[in-house]
């Protein structure tokens, strides 16, 4: 590796062997730029790719920090808009006659929408034009590149509601996935970064582990003008994109509970107001690396998001291998690979104090036949209201258990004053492709509880639907009415 200190860059955009356009410092390539295309996938579901940078190293000679995934991960050049639209060059200028300084401009529009979208029969070409101008130096004091990008879309005029219809919780103009910060599946006990460090609106730091929970833990990161989001920290360096001109103010941001990547994404409200009015959405930030010695300073100058104490956080980790008994857990607070259990009503939550045999429960209570969930914008909202519209059952559900398997499952059941039933269930689901997911094999337990009652074990044997192979299978624990109870002791054992 260079002497960093002393470190001059000889930036050139050159064409790799392969025929990849590309940024080089001397002989080692920087990044890998990818143009879009002009035709859409095969797959009419299959998420389209950003105008984008990829493979970029952040330290001269050091290993690639952002990968080649320009679906998800790469340095944006064009908007994401969670990926339906294909985006393609309209113009694109690049000056690389001073060597320590290299420019790229790139002006981008619309020209398809994925087919499984709902708006593709309105849709038209050019809703949007983007437009981005990203400066490559090297910083001495950071010993790191430094990508700095400011990025504006404009809305064509009479497509506002066309894009609000699209815009997914927020327009995204970046999304930074680090390189081996996703494990995939099953965890192999190799991710990288145990925490995203992040200055916010407060002007405090704030820490959230990087583990697979979904829930509130995972949405609204809000910045201050000049914050920052940092995933620490690691010996070969550490990505930070930090915001300049003001442009935390108008962002928020989103953390992958599987992926672990960050999005980030301009304030619904703030875009709707500025779209209406006219104005492009615009954010300044710049993307750069810092040492395993800073990374680790910012962690211990953090503290824990208050978040982490939301109830529908606080929970344990789903346990393949042995009994659920629901005991008090800080395992929400820590970084870990094991998958958590997933809830999809705020009137859930968890019960220290009681329990079939040691202390903790998963407790429903209802006292309205209808709910609204605490954060209707979140991805979990309702969607595992798999057989009620959300008025008459609370469930809470893990779902990422492998669907090629038949289950054998058991729940102890305390029940008080449950003017309806409660029960378990199991659904199977598949990804059709273009028709989405679809989910059948619903079974519910032959023995349902109501009134009030003390411990009664529940079991329910799964199988799944025959004729195709199923991805997943979810698990249910429900309370379909009024009342309160508590599940404890849930155990799901495969059957060979």
């Amino acid at each position: 590796m260079p002497n960093l200190k002393e470190y001059q860059p000889d930036f050139k955009w050159l064409e790799s062997s392969s025929g990849e356009l590309c940024i080089y410092d001397k002989a080692k390539m920087v990044a890998a730029f990818y143009p879009g295309t002009s035709l859409l996938p095969d797959n009419n579901s299959a998420a389209l790719r950003p105008v984008s940078l990829h493979n970029l190293r952040l330290i001269p000679g050091g290993q690639v920090m952002i990968e080649e995934g320009e679906i998800c991960g790469p340095l944006c050049l064009s908007w994401r808009k969670h990926l339906i639209f294909n985006m393609e060059i309209e113009e694109l200028k690049v000056d690389d006659s001073n060597p320590e300084r290299l420019k790229l401009h790139v002006i981008t529009h619309d020209t398809a929408l994925r087919k499984d979208q709902p708006g593709y029969r309105e849709y038209k070409p050019d809703n949007v034009k983007e437009e981005t101008w990203l400066e490559l130096t090297y910083d001495h004091s950071l010993r790191s590149y430094v990508y700095d990008v400011r990025t504006c879309l404009t809305v064509m005029q009479g497509r506002e509601e066309f894009m609000f219809s699209l815009d997914m919780r927020g327009l995204e103009f970046g999304d930074i996935l680090p390189a081996g910060a996703n494990d995939f599946f099953p965890p192999r006990g190799s991710k990288k970064y145990t925490h995203i460090v992040y200055k916010a609106t407060d002007g405090q730091l704030y820490n959230r582990p990087q583990n697979k929970h979904l829930g509130p833990d995972k949405i609204d990161v809000f910045y201050a003008p000049d914050g920052f989001a940092a995933f620490v920290a690691e010996s070969d360096g550490n990505p930070v994109v930090g915001f300049l001109d003001n442009s935390g103010t108008l962002a928020r941001s989103e953390i992958c509970w599987a992926m672990y990547d960050l999005h980030f994404k301009c304030r619904r409200n703030t875009a709707i107001e500025r779209i209406k009015a006219g104005k492009p959405l615009e954010f300044h930030y710049r993307l750069y690396s810092v040492s395993q010695e800073k990374g680790a300073e910012m962690l211990r100058q953090s503290q824990p998001d208050p978040i982490l104490n939301h109830s529908m956080v606080r929970c344990p980790v789903f346990n393949e291998d042995g009994v659920n008994a629901f005991t008090p857990s800080d395992e929400y607070q820590n970084p870990s690979d094991k998958w958590f259990w997933l809830c999809s009503d705020p009137t859930c939550h968890w019960d220290w104090d009681t329990g079939f045999r040691t202390s903790g429960s998963l407790m429903i209570t209802r006292k309205e036949e209808r709910y609204e969930p605490s954060f209707p914008d979140a991805p979990w909202a309702r969607i595992y209201d798999f057989f009620t519209d959300g008025s008459e059952s609370s469930q809470w559900v893990y779902n990422r258990l492998p669907g090629n398997r038949d289950y054998k499952i058991k729940a102890m059941v305390r029940t008080e004053n449950v003017t309806g039933r409660v029960f378990i269930a199991v659904q199977y689901q598949v990804s059709l492709g273009e028709t989405g997911q679809h989910s059948a094999g619903l079974k519910v337990s032959k023995k349902t509880l109501s009134g009030s009652s003390e411990w009664t074990e529940i079991m329910l044997n799964a199988k799944p639907p025959a004729g195709t192979e199923w991805h997943s299978m979810g698990l249910f624990l429900v309370l379909e009415g009024k009342g309160n109870c508590w599940f404890d002791e849930v155990q799901v054992t495969p059957i060979k």
